[in-house]
């Protein structure tokens, strides 16, 4: 999926672009190609230090707990993907219909404990607050900035998401149960295929609802494999070495020296 705008974002006036893996640099490639800028950018993976740092510390999967912790990480309203400062004024009506079919389902399974990571900008908090008061569910914690994503990986027993972005990069590094909800957005055929080989991936509502439904039951049915690698190197780590930060800094060397 093409982004345009990125190329005015990110890539305007510079000579070389570094990007976190062979993924992304290929993504950037083809818009540069297909729009014909000229002067294009060396664009050159190395990796994420970041999540290199994160990968050091990954959680592993927790050992059999009678009841279930559910981290499930959601996306903003606003719609504003790229964070340029506009605010759009629809409200986002298909996010919020897979953010109150979870919650229906965390209802049905009360003796569980549950965490929602909000977006960073979603401070009011509204209208998950408002609606886990009118059913009545005490057992949802909802974090804007209190705590990081990675902070809460050793707490959960499955991880949820709605949107393929830095938190799955971040969530890929544990060894945790990840399920994905992909029909928000559009997206690469190619990301899809990579990721389902370590989350499960579900492109239709139903289909994220009943995964959600196993998981929280503590019912794991489809078969991935926790130590695949591939989605996490194509667009985050790179190498998976752990040396994004000093690639980085070799290739700001040469370029400088060259100059």
């Amino acid at each position: 999926m093409d982004h345009p705008i990125m190329l005015e974002v990110e890539l305007r006036g510079s000579t070389t672009h570094l990007v976190f893996g062979e993924g992304v640099a290929r993504s950037y490639s083809r818009m540069l190609e297909k729009y014909a800028v000229q002067d294009p950018p060396d664009i050159i993976p190395v990796g994420s230090s970041s999540v290199d740092r994160i990968a050091r510390e990954a959680a592993r999967p927790t050992g059999h707990r009678k009841h279930k912790r559910i981290l499930y990480v959601t996306t903003s309203y606003l719609l504003n993907t790229w964070y340029i400062s506009f605010v759009r004024r629809e409200f986002d009506e298909n996010l919020w219909q897979v953010q109150r079919d979870i919650l229906r389902v965390f209802a049905e399974h009360p003796e569980n404990e549950y965490i929602i990571k909000l977006h960073p900008g979603h401070s009011s908090r509204k209208p998950i607050a408002d609606y886990l008061e009118d059913i009545g569910l005490t057992n949802v914690r909802l974090i804007v900035k209190e705590e990081r994503i990675e902070d809460l990986y050793d707490w959960a027993d499955n991880i949820l998401l709605d949107l393929i972005s830095t938190s799955i990069l971040q969530v890929c590094t544990t060894e945790k149960p990840i399920h994905v909800y992909s029909g928000l957005y559009q997206y690469d055929r190619e990301v899809i295929r990579l990721l389902a080989k370590r989350a499960s991936v579900y492109e239709e509502k139903d289909e994220f609802i009943e995964g959600v439904k196993q998981a929280v039951q503590g019912h794991e049915t489809t078969v991935v494999d926790p130590g695949n690698k591939e989605f996490l190197e194509c667009f985050g780590t790179h190498l998976s070495d752990g040396r994004a930060a000093q690639r980085a800094s070799e290739v700001v060397r040469d370029v400088l020296l060259r100059k």
